[in-house]
């Protein structure tokens, strides 16, 4: 009002970059005003501002405006008048009462929200707004003003092999970039709850500074392998009462021996391309592979590869594919559900293709750009769940997707390994097996080479899911349909931890039942492949218990069941099944051996009360735990739910068989 103005920016003294914003203005009467609007949102619940205004002795006056979500406008005077030359610098208290007007007038900045300025003219003239270094934020309390977090990179504190140390690296920032004498104070625990360390450290910030040096946290693990759980606190110096308090893990592993990734059983739902960012896809698939994975299950979304018909997106699939192979692992590949332009209902993610003979047109183009490699494919996910084929399952409708795909993928690569979808059949859907007779009843037997099994049972422990009796069934029925030669895969397969989910475990229950699940399924000659599902719990697992299936955490710290895992695989690689050995009760022996050496696999399904016998400790015989640790044979003898491993020369297997064998 009664005012002009131009705005620009120009080189200065203002900021370290040399730049500022100026606004030349004229007044044409007294009392005349103008407002400057920024469009630059304040942060959500702002309790200061700060800036270096330049003063021209104008003898106008300034004030800062505020104009929150509901355009309820905040006025702080600044400066009744600009009565000097030169920088100064100015801080605000956002917070404290102001006059106010507009929108829902309740005195609360509702963000976003937006800052401006007012220049107020006592008399008319000209002068020149010139600002810089324009920053909001809040006063900060000591608890809100220091952070302590975990320091390691992603897949970090894991390591292989007997180390004597393991130091577990936190971060602490000072968000005020204030002087502070800090103390910071931890304590480990290994997987038993034993307290293994306790410490405390100095801490000093520098004011300016944001970061001091990484804490680091040493472990000393005296060559055992084992988890830890890291409870580290920071505290101000001259008080007792902890700042903040945060909680990590660690875990030291046996480093597995590598079999040819193709031979290997162990296979892991890593989706590189869709569950992991570009920046850590190698170094997911590198974790995996160290920690004795041979398969990735990787998803070849129709919808992200041609969204729009004839438009193709191959980049990260391309890269993925390349890193994983680089990495050492082999690839199944999932070609799943339908781009958005291509199925029945767009609306529905997994609706089933308008037109099958489109999907194996997709089949054809995906098998044909990977051939060489990748070899084995899975066709569809769960079309025998309302989720994954809604409305609702229909076999004859699946049958008809197979037959085309298989058709098309054969022509693509007449070498390729062509499965099923991943069933839920006999597990989720109990002893229901007429979608599996469906399938046959549609002519689908003679359109797969391999059958894919989600054997979820969760919550119920593998024993109690009846896992190797089902699995029996499985073949059993796929005989009767004259496929007895076709051996199976299990694509998924796991057990969640997050807490107050209906199907959710423990922790220590989940680390078991990996193993057993794992030992149950491969002591079965028909069953060749196993993936967990998944390897990393997703970011969002607290919103979302489906995402913490998995042995890692979420920043790729170790669950108690990364540690059971890669000892299991360290055990079993490069092992074939052989019979097993039939114990008293709910006792549990699977036998796995190679040329060389016969490993004895047991737990007690009931929590006892059997014990091995002692003819084994005649034997000399050297037990193992579950992370890979020698044992005594007296105290461990008496079987619980963890596994055992009994490892001895081939040469010895059948004197062990018959101390166990009762009688003899």
């Amino acid at each position: 009002r009664g005012a002009s103005a131009s705005v620009s920016e120009v080189s200065g003294e203002g900021g370290a970059g040399g730049r500022e914003g100026k606004v030349a203005y004229v007044f044409s009467e007294r009392g005349a005003n103008f407002t400057l609007a920024c469009s630059t949102p304040l942060p959500p619940n702002p309790t200061f501002l700060r800036l270096r205004l330049h003063g021209d002795n104008s003898r106008h006056a300034i004030a800062l405006r505020i104009i929150d979500r509901t355009g309820e406008t905040f006025l702080y005077p600044l400066h009744p008048a600009i009565d000097w030359i030169g920088w100064r610098q100015f801080a605000v208290p956002v917070a404290s009462p102001a006059r106010t007007w507009s929108g829902n007038q309740d005195g609360i900045v509702d963000s976003p929200a937006r800052i401006a300025f007012q220049m107020d003219a006592g008399a008319a003239g000209q002068g020149a707004l010139r600002l810089d270094d324009v920053e909001a934020g809040s006063w900060l309390d000591d608890a809100t003003r220091i952070a302590l977090a975990p320091g390691a990179a992603l897949f970090g504190n894991i390591a292989f092999g007997p180390h004597q140390t393991l130091r577990v690296p936190f971060t602490v920032l000072d968000r005020g970039r204030a002087a502070a004498s800090l103390v910071f104070e931890y304590e480990v625990r290994a997987a038993d709850g034993a307290r293994v360390a306790t410490g405390q450290t100095p801490v000093s910030l520098l004011a300016g500074a944001t970061e001091g040096a990484p804490l680091l946290v040493p472990i000393e693990t005296a060559g055992r392998y084992d988890h830890y759980t890291i409870v580290a606190k920071i505290r101000v110096a001259a008080a007792s009462n902890a700042l903040q308090a945060v909680t990590t893990t660690a875990a030291v592993v046996p480093a597995p021996t590598l079999v040819p990734a193709g031979k290997s059983p162990f296979g892991m739902n890593l989706s590189l391309a869709m569950r992991h960012a570009p920046r850590d896809r190698r170094v997911g698939a590198a974790m995996a592979r160290r920690s004795g994975v041979g398969w990735t299950r990787e998803e070849f979304s129709w919808e992200a590869i041609e969204p729009v018909q004839g438009v193709f997106n191959w980049a990260r699939y391309d890269e993925s594919v390349a890193i994983a192979r680089e990495e050492g692992l082999e690839v199944l590949g999932l070609i799943a559900f339908s781009a958005g332009w291509a199925r029945r209902d767009p609306a529905q993610h997994t609706s089933p293709p308008k037109n099958v003979e489109a999907y194996a047109a997709f089949v054809h183009r995906v098998v044909s750009r990977y051939k060489g490699r990748i070899r084995h494919w899975e066709i569809w996910n769960e079309p025998d769940s309302a989720v994954f084929w809604p409305p609702k399952p229909d076999p004859a409708e699946y049958a008809a997707l197979l037959k085309a795909a298989y058709a098309a993928a054969k022509r693509a690569d007449p070498d390729c390994v062509v499965m099923t979808a991943g069933l839920l059949v006999g597990m989720n859907h109990w002893l229901q097996w007429d979608y599996l007779d469906g399938l046959y009843a549609n002519g689908a037997g003679s359109a797969f080479d391999r059958i894919a099994w989600h054997a979820y049972c969760d919550p119920k422990s593998p024993v109690d899911g009846r896992y190797e009796s089902l699995t029996a069934t499985l073949l059993e029925r796929m005989s009767a349909h004259g496929d007895a030669g076709k051996r199976a895969w299990l694509t998924e397969q796991g057990w969640p931890t997050a807490p107050g989910f209906k199907r959710s475990v423990s922790e220590r229950d989940q680390a078991s039942y990996a193993v057993q699940a794992h030992v149950l399924a491969l002591s079965n000659p028909s069953v060749e492949t196993f993936f967990w599902f998944l390897f990393r719990d997703g970011a969002n697992r607290e919103s979302d218990a489906e995402q913490s299936y998995g042995i890692l955490n979420p920043d790729g710290t170790p669950k108690l069941a990364y540690g059971a895992y890669v000892a299991m695989t360290a055990q079993l690689a490069g092992k074939t099944p052989a019979p097993p050995v039939a114990l008293p009760g709910t006792a549990i022996c699977r036998v796995f051996e190679d040329a060389r050496e016969t490993i004895f696999v047991f737990w007690d399904s009931g929590k006892g009360p059997y014990a091995l016998p002692e003819a084994l400790a005649r034997e000399g015989v050297q037990l193992h735990d579950d992370r890979g640790n020698a044992i005594a044979f007296e105290a461990a003898r008496k079987l619980d739910a963890d596994v055992r491993y009994l490892v001895v020369p081939s040469t010895r297997a059948a004197a062990i068989r018959a101390a166990l064998t009762p009688g003899g």
